[in-house]
């Protein structure tokens, strides 16, 4: 596929999903993205009040969101060998670097990218300038190398995932 996809937190999930349903899409990048949405409210509400996590999972059931079914190693899974970078930051507050480790574990043509000092958004300023050259070279090699010469080489088109 020509297609890239570009998810951040919670869009990690939707874009990895739509990956997996639609092979068009040739290569994804994936900033801060969760394992999975039960271990992620248990993570993000623990370090608040110690249980509370658990209400937070139990709240999405009452409210009919299946946490268990919200599983971005799952989808990664049925990529299948297409490339996938992933990227977190050090000092990300909300998704520990643990989580993209397991993420890139369960990919099987991933890469980590680990960007020191960066937290959950501010990955271009603990980059530095080229943070998006480093992002463009991932889809110019994953995505345009590929495509014959008279395909009109240079345009990407993109997938984007993002929460609110």
């Amino acid at each position: 596929g020509r297609i890239g996809g570009f998810g951040y937190s919670m869009g990690v999930y939707s874009i990895a999903r739509a990956a997996a349903e639609d092979s068009r899409i040739g290569a994804l990048t994936l900033q801060a993205g969760f394992t999975n949405m039960h271990d992620q409210l248990l993570r993000q509400f623990r370090w608040r009040v110690p249980g509370v996590g658990y209400f937070a999972v139990a709240a999405a059931y009452l409210k009919g969101v299946d946490v268990l079914e919200k599983d971005t190693e799952a989808a990664l899974a049925r990529v299948g060998d297409r490339p996938v970078m992933v990227i977190n930051g050090t000092e990300d507050y909300a998704i520990p670097l643990s989580m993209g480790e397991a993420l890139v574990d369960v990919a099987a043509n991933g890469r980590l990218w680990i960007i020191e000092g960066a937290g959950h958004g501010d990955f271009a300023d603990a980059f530095g300038s080229g943070f998006y050259q480093e992002l463009d070279g991932f889809w110019r090699a994953n995505l345009l190398a590929a495509m014959p010469a008279a395909a009109g080489v240079g345009h990407v088109s993109t997938i984007e995932g993002r929460s609110n």
